[in-house]
């Protein structure tokens, strides 16, 4: 916790802040912002992002922080909208020293896109989605629980959706913690959600989201979910976990397949990543 309370005081600092909103900062704006109408042309468009190559290197007095975008597996190609775990987007917080080992943190994000934000809310209760959405809720739960005790340790959210409607640009985007969907009451859920619109932060919507995350006020350790997630996913957060974030670890095209294996178990997913590896020299 030592170790954790220091990256908390070095990402305070403003200019760090600044130079880690210029990868945040671009992802939110294409989810403000992007010329999309349904889930498989956003993925479209944040592939041919982290194409181009995103890292950041920050240094300062003892200690260096490196930011990365990575693409995991092209798990929906256009056209299709297939869902095999909890998490499109993640971001990833570690923290370390050269006498400590690397703490890594992680928080998931699903996508939902249709014409309005309170749309893609409600379409989580058909039968497709609600089937998909007690798998998330409550089996993933109880696997964690049941053969790790993850949950006796957590007090805070790590699974979110971001409910983006489509027909309008700047995108109206809700983001809601997993917890959220079990309120029941149809006439409530708009009333619960009004506070949720991330558009509500102005030219830097999504700051809120990036700071909770790098200061951990949400966020599970990764070791403990690190068998129930995708063979991709699993892969870079213990390449994160051993040597952190480096830019020469980016992948080309010719590193992941077209569409990810799924193997039985795997509960928890993602296709796009950024890291953020706080190193104290």
């Amino acid at each position: 916790m030592e170790l954790i309370v220091k990256g908390r005081k070095v990402l305070t600092k403003d200019y760090v802040i600044w130079r880690l909103w210029r990868i945040y900062g671009d992802f939110f704006k294409i989810l403000r912002r992007g010329k999309y109408s349904k889930e498989t042309d956003l993925f479209f468009i944040l592939e041919n992002w982290v194409k181009r190559g995103k890292f950041e290197r920050i240094s300062g007095d003892r200690f260096n922080i490196n930011v990365g975008v990575f693409r995991l597996h092209r798990s929906y190609p256009r056209g299709i909208v297939e869902r095999k775990g909890f998490g499109d987007v993640a971001f990833i917080s570690a923290f370390s020293t050269k006498y400590n080992k690397r703490v890594v943190y992680a928080n998931f994000f699903q996508l939902k896109v249709k014409e309005t934000a309170i749309k893609a809310y409600r379409e989580l209760s058909n039968p497709i989605s609600a089937n998909q959405l007690d798998l998330y809720r409550k089996d993933l739960i109880l696997t964690l629980n049941k053969t790790l005790g993850a949950y006796n340790h957590l007090i805070c959210d790590f699974l979110y959706y971001w409910l983006i409607g489509s027909k309008k640009i700047p995108h109206p985007i809700i983001e809601i913690p997993i917890s959220y969907t079990w309120i029941s009451s149809p006439g409530k859920k708009p009333i619960i959600l009004s506070g949720h619109y991330l558009q509500e932060m102005g030219p830097y919507t999504g700051m809120d989201t990036m700071l909770k995350s790098l200061f951990l006020v949400t966020g599970v350790n990764i070791k403990l979910i690190l068998k129930f997630s995708t063979l991709s996913l699993r892969r870079k957060l213990i390449d994160i976990l051993q040597y952190g974030v480096q830019e020469n670890s980016i992948e080309d095209d010719g590193h992941f397949e077209r569409q990810e294996k799924v193997e039985k178990g795997s509960l928890i997913a993602s296709s796009f990543m950024i890291a953020t590896d706080v190193i104290f020299r």
